[in-house]
């Protein structure tokens, strides 16, 4: 709005205004005392559209945008730290015992033994953290080393991902959230308070949310299709223990009091946008609504929601081409051409992933992910070194959730050059990268 309000054009304004008669050029009396003041209102104009620039959060920089969304209660994502877990041999560890991954910077501190639900600890598992807070600790695995004197340790690896770690919101994705929030407002647990709820805890990097939901159970098939005299005419034939529970049952059904509704199921991703660990699932379970208490409020649910939390899915994708390399580029040797289509294609199915979850202005959970065809001709091209790609085939493992055909059809081989559209809750992973010889 100040852009055209310069020191030039401010004091050309003020002479301007100066009657002819008087010398007005460089160096006159005039000009030179009217020149700092309209330095000085260059400087506020210029301040004046910062500021203005400032007030609003579509283009405020992130110290003002956490400012103006504070003011509604909208805060970023904190930073998170990776837990993991060793395979510690030889001792029992204590928590509070730290090691040193070999060949990083990376340190580890044992938080305490890892025993997954339902299972018993297997004598050498424990859960560690990375003392490094961010996404850093979710990459790197390998021997430990202890630091600090431990005797009887024999062995020491970081060997899995439980919790991935996570940097700080990044501005834009905070800013998208921010307004967000006005379109669609978080309260008592509706679909945008469960997802803003479970989006703030630790590791999760994307969620969906299924209304109504228990185990595609219809409770319209609960309600009896005979009569009270049938009923009672069938109850002779039963153990008399199994009275009540019926008669109660039957009531039930008949006033249609058996209902999905208060049930939700949420699908999740990690930090890592990868599909949520046993672990980060438990975790969310309990903190959403603990197994042993379910429906009972002891967690973030409301009372009387009963909610199931389960991992996304992955579906794995092969890709098949023949590349076409420019004059120059190696022709005998094509493990470099595969490890670029894959780093590259990775890329891809991570963005894709990014979109998955869905942000507290979406209506529907089942929306989907489609791999296209065209748009990994594109990555490839833009690999260096090639100058055409032949014969690319995209194929897709089957649908295996729910059995048969996948959701689009695909089956796999037969349509390797159709668009791939996955189910709503999976998303895309690179199986296999095979490059033939053009030749």
């Amino acid at each position: 709005m100040f852009e055209t309000d310069t020191f030039e054009q401010v004091r050309d304004r003020i002479l301007a205004r100066v009657s002819a008669m008087f010398d007005k050029r460089e160096g006159a009396v005039i000009y030179d005392a009217v020149s700092p003041a309209a330095f000085e209102l260059g400087i506020m104009y210029r301040t004046l559209g910062w500021i203005l620039h400032e007030t609003f959060a579509d283009t405020a920089t992130r110290e003002h945008l956490l400012r103006r969304a504070s003011e509604y209660g909208v805060y970023p994502k904190p930073a998170g730290y990776a837990i993991l877990r060793a395979e510690l041999e030889g001792v029992i560890v204590a928590p509070g015992a730290r090691f040193s991954l070999e060949d990083s910077e990376l340190n580890y501190v044992v938080l305490d033994k890892y025993t997954p639900q339902g299972t018993t600890w297997d004598g050498i598992s424990y859960k560690v953290q990375c003392e490094t807070i961010g996404a850093v600790g979710n990459q790197y695995f390998g021997n430990l080393l202890p630091i600090g004197f431990m005797p009887g340790l024999s062995s020491a690896r970081l060997v899995e991902l439980l919790i991935p770690g996570e940097d700080v919101e990044d501005t834009e994705l905070f800013r998208q959230r921010y307004f967000d929030s006005f379109r669609n407002r978080a309260f008592g647990g509706n679909r945008a308070d469960y997802i803003n709820r479970v989006k703030a805890l630790p590791g999760v990097g994307g969620v969906k949310v299924y209304p109504v939901w228990n185990h595609d159970m219809a409770p319209q098939k609960l309600i009896p299709e005979f009569t009270q005299e049938e009923f009672e005419a069938f109850l002779p034939s039963i153990p008399e223990v199994m009275f009540p529970w019926l008669e109660y049952v039957y009531e039930c059904a008949t006033k249609l009091w058996f209902t999905v509704g208060g049930t939700v199921k949420l699908v999740l991703l990690g930090a890592d946008y990868a599909p949520a660990s046993a672990e980060l699932v438990n975790e969310v379970q309990t903190a959403i609504d603990p197994e042993r208490n379910h429906g009972e409020g002891l967690g973030i649910a409301p009372i009387g929601h009963v909610v199931h939390v389960f991992p996304a899915i992955k579906r794995y994708i092969t890709v098949e081409f023949s590349p076409v390399l420019k004059a120059g580029t190696n022709l005998a040797d094509l493990s470099w051409a595969e490890a670029a289509a894959r780093e590259a294609l990775e890329a891809y199915f991570l963005s894709l992933a990014i979109t998955w979850g869905m942000n507290n202005s979406d209506t529907f959970a089942t929306t989907f992910i489609t791999v296209r065809w065209a748009q990994i001709m594109n990555v490839l091209m833009d690999m260096p070194g090639l100058l055409d790609v032949l014969d690319l085939r995209v194929m897709a493992d089957e649908w295996s959730p729910g059995g048969g055909e996948c959701a689009c059809g695909c089956m796999c081989c037969d349509n390797a050059r159709d668009n791939i559209q996955l189910h709503p809750d999976e998303i895309p992973a690179l199986l296999e990268v095979l490059v033939h010889d053009p030749a």
